[in-house]
Order: structure tokens, then C-alpha cells, then sequence
């Protein structure tokens, strides 16, 4: 398969599953890292085609990591009612599992990447995922309950926030950060806030650099 995207519909997980639409892209490549990417709050006009969200599964391919990008229950054609929580971490471990099950994914190499609401989720089911890391892009500490994400989680993370963040301020974060065992990197993108307008490509350089950080 090139690396194209190419729309895709699936499952979400939990008791009360719902159809979810996304976009994938697979290299051109027998084995490769991947990684789901989650959007910001649907209640304010998040979607998968977010210009942040967009952007980093482009800066995936280009480091060739698989990438699939969804859209939360609710949202555009995907089945269901936004629930704030449950609902929405259901949904992303339904895309793991289903970016998972594609061929050549490497099952070591598989992250969850999330944009403010996004990487909210995705803090969320990174616990009682079998994934290497997890990448929260602006985090919204200030508006939703963190106290004890990742506690149970021992893969690698990343936060990625802007100076001027008016949803996730530097020292909120580095202060979160500090509780969690391993910390942690923490990138900050200066001259921007929380909506990232001019500094998408930082961004996606940022996540996909971390990732291939590692090592393939």
C-alpha cells in the first residue's frame, strides 16, 4: 500500500461500541512504528482535519510512521453522542486496536499522540494500553482532571505546549510532569498559544523527532 491516506471506518472499543470514521496512512515499508492521533474537543469545533492534527500525521509519514487520524463519536460521520470521557478514551482504544491489526505495523513501536482535548484521551488510555509512549501535544490542564494520569504507565512521553498557552501554562505542565516517574520530555514551542496557528510544522516535527528518537 503507498502512503496515501486512505478514509477508513472501524469499531470503537468498549461495552457499547460505535462505528468511527478516520483517515490511514501506511508506508511503503515491511515494518514501521505508528501511532493514532486524537483531536482537539468536539464541543468547539475539533475534528480530525484540525490544521495541529493534520500536520503531525503528515510529519509521520514523512519519518515513515503509520498514522491514523479519527474523528471522535459525534463527530462528522462517526456514530454516536459525545460523552466527555469514557466515551472518547473507548473510541481510542478502538483505533489502536485497529491501527494495531494493520500489516507491518511493529506492535512494540505503537504510540498515542493527542492534541489539547486529544491528548487528554490520550493521557487517559495510556494506563491499560500495550504502547512505547505517549505524546500529549497542549495538554488543557487548567479545564479537565488529571491527578493520577499515567500513574500506572511506564512507556515514554513527551508534552509538547506553547509559552503563551492560555489552557496548559509552562510551569502547570512542569509541575504535572514532576509528579510522574519516569517526568518525561517536555518541548516547548515559543511565540504561540494554545491553538498553535503558524507552528503546526514544529509541532509535527517535534512528535515524529520523538518518536524516531528512538530508533526503528
Amino acid at each position: 500500500m503507498s502512503d496515501r491516506e486512505q478514509a477508513v471506518r472501524f469499531s470503537s472499543g468498549g461495552a457499547n461500541p460505535v462505528e468511527l470514521e478516520g483517515r490511514l496512512r501506511l508506508p511503503n515499508s515491511d515494518r514501521y512504528p505508528a501511532a493514532i492521533v486524537c483531536h482537539p474537543h468536539p464541543l468547539y469545533g475539533g475534528t480530525m482535519d484540525n490544521s495541529v492534527v493534520v500536520t503531525i500525521a503528515q510529519m509521520l509519514a514523512a519519518r515513515g510512521i503509520a498514522s491514523l487520524r479519527f474523528n471522535f463519536r459525534g463527530v462528522g460521520r462517526s456514530q454516536g453522542r459525545f460523552s466527555g470521557d469514557a466515551g472518547e478514551t473507548d473510541d481510542a482504544r478502538g483505533a489502536l486496536a485497529f491501527l494495531r491489526a494493520q500489516r507491518g505495523v511493529d506492535q512494540r513501536q505503537m504510540y498515542v499522540i493527542g492534541y489539547s482535548f486529544g491528548a487528554w484521551v490520550g493521557l487517559r488510555c495510556a494506563d491499560d494500553a500495550e504502547i512505547a509512549g505517549v505524546i500529549a501535544v497542549a495538554p488543557p490542564l487548567l479545564v479537565l482532571p488529571h491527578e493520577g494520569l499515567l500513574r500506572d504507565f511506564a512507556g515514554r512521553r513527551c508534552f509538547i505546549v506553547a509559552d503563551n498557552d492560555q489552557f496548559c501554562p509552562v510551569e502547570n505542565l512542569l509541575a504535572f510532569v514532576a509528579t510522574l516517574s519516569p517526568p518525561g520530555e517536555v518541548k516547548i514551542v515559543h511565540g504561540a498559544d494554545h491553538f498553535l496557528w503558524g507552528h503546526e510544522r514544529e509541532v509535527g516535527e517535534l512528535v515524529a523527532g520523538f518518536i524516531t528518537d528512538r530508533g526503528q
